[in-house]
């Protein structure tokens, strides 16, 4: 159940993990950032303006999922009945600032913008998959190496959620 939600809400962020790479390498392939350089913004407003934009679209998005995973649905009833709303919003929040900072990581490594976009999502996805070799008897030093990745570290809290949920503790 966890990796069905885990995938279904990486695929959440997908469309602002694209917009931002694609803004971040836009920017750097047609020199706008040099031009806006050179007429006296700072490298860190330059990012400052990025950051909060995006940490604003990712907290929306946060905050849209906890919602509806908090509302009763006929069907499912509630996704996270026994967890704190404004846990699940805060730990979505801080994956979305997680996100953010992997973004501006992955923008550093691609020149061309539509590159930037399609190998972007490619590892973004890409990185959830370690955890498919994470299993109780993992030890500690690969879990931590795992969480490094942010998709990674999304889905092995959300699991702990699942099973805190699972076992009536919430």
């Amino acid at each position: 159940l966890s990796s069905a939600f885990g995938q279904m809400f990486l695929l959440a962020y997908a469309l602002p993990v694209a917009s931002l790479v694609r803004g971040l390498v836009m920017e750097k392939e047609t020199r706008v950032r040099e031009g806006m350089r050179m007429m006296g913004l700072h490298t860190s407003a330059l990012f400052g303006g990025w950051l909060v934009v995006y940490a604003l679209y990712f907290l929306s998005i946060a905050g849209c999922i906890a919602v509806f995973t908090s509302v009763h649905s006929p069907i499912t009833g509630k996704l996270f009945a026994l967890s704190d709303s404004t846990l699940v919003a805060s730990y979505l929040a801080i994956f979305g600032l997680a996100t953010i900072a992997f973004c501006f990581c992955l923008s550093s490594l691609f020149s061309r913008g539509k590159t930037a976009v399609v190998m972007g999502l490619v590892i973004f996805y890409g990185s959830y998959f370690p955890t498919a070799a994470i299993n109780p008897t993992t030890s500690l030093v690969v879990r931590i190496a795992c969480c490094l990745l942010p998709s990674s570290a999304f889905y092995l809290g959300l699991s702990e959620f699942f099973s805190y949920e699972g076992a009536g503790s919430g």
